[in-house]
């Protein structure tokens, strides 16, 4: 008679769902005092700074942490219950420096600044000296927005390829500081160009599209919230209601 066998577990392969996490990635262009108003476009982008400082305040009160683009990955590790918030910037404009960083200076908070690496010192944009001066504070991180803003959807392989690793090769020798951020230009971007902007060497994209939940499998394309003129609870309530 054969002893009788150890019975074997059988184990069904369960899926590894990735990582969420409700992280506010905020977008701003311009936060200055518009001394044009006929420029329409520049005006559309711009917030007050009376009202950014107030929104700053109001993640500080709520209890946010503000972290740089490409410390999302991070925070999508951490286990706690401690709320992160991203401020990003678009293109590096001269108003950055000359109206919007003394806010954070005074808060004391990190921000991320996607700049067109072609266009510093242009008019309009940010000089690299402008720029060594602000990282010099601590505060900033550097992120690429390509060399000179083309739509990444509309040109070749090559020039995309080209975009994404020029520009970041030129920033890290400009600035000695590592890129690992990038925002797509006019929000353009595709599976293809995702997979581009991980394959330069890139740890984070930012695009256009509306939403405030990060996830691990979607760390090249971060959805962001433009938040107008809404402060306190009405900013608040208005990132409690978006859960995608």
């Amino acid at each position: 008679m054969k002893a009788p066998q150890p019975e074997v577990a059988s184990f069904k392969s369960v899926e590894i769902m990735p990582q969420k996490k409700k992280i506010p990635v905020i977008m701003f262009h311009y936060v200055e005092i518009n001394q044009d108003k006929r420029d329409f476009l520049r005006d559309n982008l711009n917030t007050n700074p009376l009202v950014f400082e107030k929104q700053i305040t109001t993640f500080k009160d709520a209890g946010y942490e503000f972290i740089w683009a490409s410390e999302i990955p991070q925070a999508l590790a951490d286990k706690s219950d401690k709320k992160y918030v991203v401020l990003t910037f678009d293109d590096g404009y001269e108003s950055f420096y000359l109206q919007t960083y003394p806010i954070i200076k005074k808060h004391k908070i990190k921000v991320t600044n996607y700049i067109i690496a072609d266009f510093l010192g242009k008019i309009n944009y940010m000089s690299k000296s402008q720029i060594e001066k602000i990282y010099a504070g601590g505060f900033l991180e550097i992120g690429s927005h390509t060399l000179n803003h083309p739509g990444l959807t509309v040109i070749s392989q090559n020039e995309v390829i080209r975009q994404l690793t020029e520009s970041k090769r030129k920033l890290e020798t400009l600035f000695n500081t590592k890129v690992l951020s990038f925002c797509y230009p006019y929000g353009f971007y595709n599976p293809e160009i995702a997979k581009m902007v991980m394959e330069a060497g890139y740890t984070n994209a930012t695009t256009t599209k509306l939403g405030s939940v990060v996830s691990e499998d979607k760390l090249y394309e971060i959805t962001r919230i433009r938040p107008g003129i809404m402060t306190g609870s009405k900013l608040l309530d208005y990132i409690d209601s978006i859960n995608y």
